[in-house]
């Protein structure tokens, strides 16, 4: 009969949404049917997205948002809340989730045209695709709501999907998914244990949660003693209301039938129940309702303990206030919400608890203003709250005296309109200032001044700090700190001549570094001067000093002979003082040298910087720039290229391979690659020692390094000279 009724039931759930209607529930409720409980969630988020897509289809609001804008739906099946207090059961519900969203959104987006996604991650993908086709992505959240409950060994979950816009938070619709899923440490418990002892002392932890527990005020740090209160007497009562009219509740007994006891019972539990039932009725008759608590608690649903149970808590909390533990019973009272008249004499409890802590020695006129200030209007409420209050300003004066002025600004500012407080906290801003100023902390203490506005002598003191740092701005410039005093300067924001003084600095360090003839580094120094004396000519000097030689990085030119012919050259680099030149061919065939493969030790480097460059008249010369790389000892004035200018100055190994000069060939240049129709390609020679030792660097025809080198010996490899030149010796002169 019981899988008959399931069955119709899901037959019921799953054929509503394909025959229109708005919704209906998805239950699953008997976890032993199914092969583990990931399968139920799995077909419990089957019929949940079955639900949504049919009430997405036959949603008005959803299908106008479609039309607006030719926009398409993204739906994102967003996180859950617990509308319980029931803390235990989030432990419970993890699983569920976990299995349940990403389920849904992966059914959902099966069934539907729509977009689904469960992850940060799948809604950007999803919102990017749906924009693809041209149509605008409208998001809609799935959020749940999650109401859970325990009943034997099962804890049983209401899930309530909402789908609402992203854009406006309007809920469109909803749908629920009821699942169950077993408690199995408390069964395995029960089945090591076939009758529980449920005595009174295993279930007292009920009323004394602690994840139910009221968030109290912590007791004050800075306690006023009583001896600084003359106008307020010790023997103040805690309250004034009659202590009997907080326990009023009073259940009658029910009333036995003829010869109850002596009936037999049908079961060992239902005898023990019984028995422990009577045991509540007698300890809540005697007054004894922590007890009787205890016992109904235990007892759950069995016939009338639960309206025992919340009787006995709501008593045994107005019994708490009568022993004058006025916090544990309004915490306790926080927990029953409006049973009864619980809400009224919360009001009592807080005035109470108001009262004892502003009569306590010290005394937590904090607790005292926290309790006091929810009870206003109630009978002189008012007087205490303001004798609290004010214990807070004379504990605020204290604390100023004491130069403790964040914590007396604080207390001023949190008593807002009370007496004079709002002006003693400015009073009390303005003596932190003061102090910081004495201790020389320039910084802080002109924030705060500036904060303070026209407040007493703020003022004098902003101009003051600012003539401090002025002064060390100018001690700075005089130290040739030049960068570090134009940024002093700038941040003095236009006080007495500043901004000049910071366009004075960047032109000084601009000039320096003119000095040193580092025309690049100089440029930025002198656009933030802007038009501090000759700023701008300079820049325009400068950039004007590499138009002046009329050859690019590229260009040829000729300079030398060698053999009664002008020697071409091209241009690798150029500065505002200097070019690097390189033979724009192949000049001859030389050997590296007989033995070493170093270019200090070659006969390489002795023919060029001798013979070769003797041949050369003296104005072609003068116009070569010594150059010496690092590591060697001694400048060369005609050199080779080493591996790393190789590499770096040429774009690629196309603009790397050199042609075979007429000398070259002559004397059998070794050539390679693929050449145009007469046109031959060789070796040359690097200043570098190769990788392998005992071998110098090359560049083979096709352009590419030979890192690992060849034999210094090698016959047939050209001598590709470089030389630095004075670029002043090809400037033109400028037009008149």
């Amino acid at each position: 009969c019981k899988m008959l009724k399931r069955v119709i039931l899901l037959i019921i759930f799953f054929a509503l949404p394909a025959a229109g209607l708005m919704a209906a529930d998805c239950v699953f409720e008997n976890p032993g049917d199914y092969e583990g409980s990931a399968a139920m969630y799995s077909a419990a988020a089957e019929c949940a997205s079955k639900q949504l897509d049919s009430l997405a289809a036959s949603n008005k609001k959803l299908a106008k948002a479609k039309k607006k804008e030719n926009a398409i739906p993204v739906f994102v099946f967003g996180d859950y809340e617990f509308d319980t207090a029931d803390v235990l059961a989030a432990d419970h519900f993890l699983p569920v989730w976990s299995v349940l969203r990403p389920k849904m959104a992966a059914d959902f987006k099966k069934r539907s045209k729509n977009y689904s996604a469960s992850s940060g991650q799948e809604r950007s993908a999803a919102l990017k695709n749906a924009g693809k086709n041209g149509r605008k992505p409208v998001v809609y959240i799935v959020s749940a709501k999650v109401n859970s409950g325990k009943k034997n060994n099962l804890f049983r979950y209401n899930i309530r999907f909402n789908v609402s816009a992203e854009e406006t938070g309007k809920k469109l619709f909803s749908v629920n998914v009821i699942t169950v899923h077993a408690n199995e440490l408390e069964a395995k418990k029960n089945t090591e244990t076939a009758f529980p002892q449920r005595t009174e002392d295993n279930i007292f932890a009920h009323i004394s949660n602690p994840e139910l527990k009221m968030t109290q005020l912590p007791e004050s740090t800075r306690p006023v003693r009583f001896s600084e209160i003359s106008d307020i007497p010790t023997n103040a009562p805690a309250s004034m209301e009659t202590p009997d009219v907080l326990i009023h509740e009073n259940i009658q007994p029910e009333e036995k039938d003829a010869g109850e006891n002596e009936k037999e019972c049908r079961s060992r539990e239902e005898c023990e129940n019984r028995k422990i039932y009577e045991k509540g009725l007698q300890r809540y008759s005697e007054g004894n309702y922590d007890k009787a608590l205890r016992i109904f608690n235990s007892l759950g649903n069995y016939r009338n303990s639960v309206p025992y149970r919340n009787s006995s808590f709501y008593n045994y909390a107005g019994q708490l206030y009568n022993d004058g533990s006025f916090e544990e019973s309004l915490r306790l009272s926080s927990q029953m919400g409006s049973y009864a008249h619980n809400k009224k004499r919360m009001k009592l409890m807080k005035y109470s608890v108001g009262l004892k802590k502003l009569y306590s020695n010290p005394v937590d006129f904090e607790g005292a203003i926290y309790y006091l200030s929810q009870v206003e209007g109630m009978r002189n409420s008012s007087i205490y709250l303001n004798e609290a209050r004010t214990l807070k300003y004379n504990r605020a004066a204290q604390l100023n005296n004491a130069k403790k002025f964040e914590e007396a600004q604080k207390m001023f500012l949190e008593l807002k309109k009370h007496e004079d407080s709002s002006s003693r906290a400015t009073e009390t801003f303005y003596n932190q200032a003061k102090s910081l100023y004495k201790n020389k902390e320039y910084d802080k203490a002109f924030q705060m001044f500036r904060k303070l506005g026209s407040y007493e002598e703020s003022r004098q003191y902003v101009i003051d700090i600012l003539d401090i740092h002025y002064n060390e701005a100018v001690k700075l410039y005089n130290s040739k700190k030049y960068p570090e005093a134009a940024a002093a300067f700038e941040n003095l924001d236009g006080h007495r001549d500043s901004r000049i003084r910071a366009y004075e600095s960047w032109y000084a360090q601009a000039v320096l570094l003119l000095q040193s003839k580092k025309y690049d580094e100089a440029v930025p120094f002198l656009k933030k001067a802007k038009n501090y004396a000759d700023s701008k000519k300079l820049i325009d000097e400068i950039e004007g000093l590499k138009s002046l030689v009329p050859y690019e990085t590229g260009d040829s030119l000729f300079l030398g002979r060698y053999k009664e012919r002008e020697i071409e050259w091209k241009v690798l680099y150029k500065d505002y003082e200097s070019m690097l030149l390189i033979c724009s061919a192949g000049l001859d065939v030389k050997k590296f040298d007989a033995k070493s493969s170093s270019w200090e030790k070659s006969s390489l480097r002795k023919w060029l910087n001798g013979d070769f460059i003797k041949s050369w008249n003296e104005g072609d010369r003068k116009k070569l720039i010594p150059y010496k790389y690092k590591g060697s000892k001694e400048n060369d004035k005609v050199f080779l290229l080493n591996t790393g200018d190789a590499a770096s100055l040429f774009k690629n190994d196309k603009e790397r391979i050199a042609e075979a000069g007429e000398a070259a060939l002559k004397n059998s240049a070794k050539t390679g690659g693929k050449p145009p129709k007469d046109v031959f390609y060789g070796w040359w020679w690097l200043q570098s020692e190769g990788l392998m030792k005992g071998r110098a660097a090359v560049v083979v025809p096709d352009g590419i390094i030979m890192f690992s080198g060849i034999d210094p010996a090698s016959s047939g490899i050209m001598v590709r000279p470089a030389v630095w030149v004075k670029a002043a010796a090809f400037r033109q002169k400028k037009k008149q």
